[in-house]
């Protein structure tokens, strides 16, 4: 058995959630192999080194939803296997396991005993249209399969499950086997590793810059005045020329959106509906309360040419 491995009961959620605060949780370490959809390495980073509040501190109608559907998600799964003996880790208090020296910690749904030995399974209720989109072939998505493997290594599993549950017109739960695997979990031990060096050293970890443009403003804050050439980073320099050819082309877009707006207010002239081939438009008055926008702090990006680029031969 691991001596790092603690499994702690914390008496109310308030203390489950400081104890998740210590820890990089499995919930969140697809984060670092930059495969979760919802959070991203970065944010953690902003989460662990104290420079905003975790989701998780905050309840939402999804959580609670979640929270909601998971005893019918447990009593199904119970229903598909009659010969484990199920534990459900309770919601409000749940069991906690946490590797001491990595800083990695966990929250299974539900442990289960069989003649296969330990197991731990992952209850998830899903929209059925994100069912059919993200969990294709019976395939568990990546963030999903590396929580499971987090959770497997740290409680010692020798198997693994999710159950994925779905409420629309009808109630549909499938139990999806994951197969432990030790490559993927040392994986993630050393992700885990260096993001732990980057809190303790302050760096912040490559940002992505598809998801991160909130982060990266609150990372960097008000600007001080100060100048600085980056004349040789050619990654900028090559986005400023693409950033330039996109104003210009979305400046174009916006005065041909116009026109066609206003042509089509000609034509319609005081109809509130029109009809033209394939499309309906409807051009209803409605009046607009005016509001006053809160002050904020915002630092705009103003892009303009300081010298030609060189002539071509």
């Amino acid at each position: 058995m691991n001596p790092h491995i603690e499994r702690l009961l914390p008496k109310t959620r308030t203390e489950w959630l400081k104890m998740r605060r210590a820890d990089v949780t499995a919930s969140a370490i697809a984060a670092l192999a930059n495969a979760h959809p919802y959070v991203t390495a970065l944010q953690m980073w902003q989460e662990k080194t104290g420079r905003k509040v975790s989701d998780d501190d905050i309840d939402n109608a999804a959580m609670r939803r979640g929270r909601l559907l998971e005893d019918l998600a447990f009593t199904l799964t119970a229903e598909q296997l009659p010969s484990c003996k199920l534990e459900h880790n309770d919601a409000t208090a749940p069991f906690y396991w946490r590797d001491t020296f990595l800083r990695v910690g966990c929250t299974p749904d539900v442990l289960a005993v069989s003649e296969r030995g330990i197991g731990v399974i992952e209850l998830k209720a899903i929209e059925p249209s994100q069912f059919a989109k993200n969990w294709t072939d019976g395939k568990v998505p990546t963030h999903i399969d590396l929580q499971v493997q987090a959770q497997a290594h740290i409680v010692g599993a020798q198997w693994a499950a999710v159950g994925v549950l779905r409420v629309g017109h009808a109630v549909e739960f499938d139990l999806i086997e994951v197969i432990p695997n030790a490559d993927v979990w040392h994986g993630l031990a050393g992700l885990v590793t260096n993001f732990w060096h980057l809190v303790e050293t302050d760096t912040p970890p490559p940002p992505d810059f598809t998801r991160d443009g909130k982060a990266i403003a609150e990372l960097v804050g008000a600007s001080d005045g100060s100048a600085i050439d980056l004349s040789t980073d050619n990654e900028l320099v090559d986005a400023l020329h693409k950033r330039e050819e996109h104003k210009k082309l979305m400046g174009m877009l916006d005065e041909d959106l116009e026109a066609i707006d206003a042509m089509i207010r000609f034509k319609a002239g005081a109809h509130e509906v029109v009809t033209a081939g394939d499309f309906r438009l409807t051009l209803k008055t409605q009046q607009v309360a005016g509001y006053t926008v809160k002050p904020r702090t915002q630092r705009p990006i103003r892009q303009k040419r300081i010298r030609n680029e060189a002539p071509g031969p």
